[in-house]
């Protein structure tokens, strides 16, 4: 399942993908994937922990279940 982060300014997609978790809601959103890259996907959160980059700032880390992957 592909996942990215999200930094904590960045509060209405962390609340996006709660909902999403919460509810099965598929959603699109977008953040830096695991590389440091640019990435979007569309699907269903499957979870969102809070993580610490080296640099101390709270990020989440999405992992999502990818609307039309195989």
């Amino acid at each position: 399942m592909p996942q990215i982060y999200l930094g904590e300014d960045n509060a209405s997609s962390v609340r996006r993908c709660n909902q999403s978790r919460r509810t099965g809601q598929a959603i699109s959103f977008s953040g830096l994937d695991l590389s440091g890259g640019f990435a979007s996907f569309t699907g269903i959160v499957q979870s969102l922990e809070i993580t610490r980059d080296v640099a101390k700032e709270k990020r989440f880390l999405v992992t999502i279940n990818e609307i039309g992957a195989t």
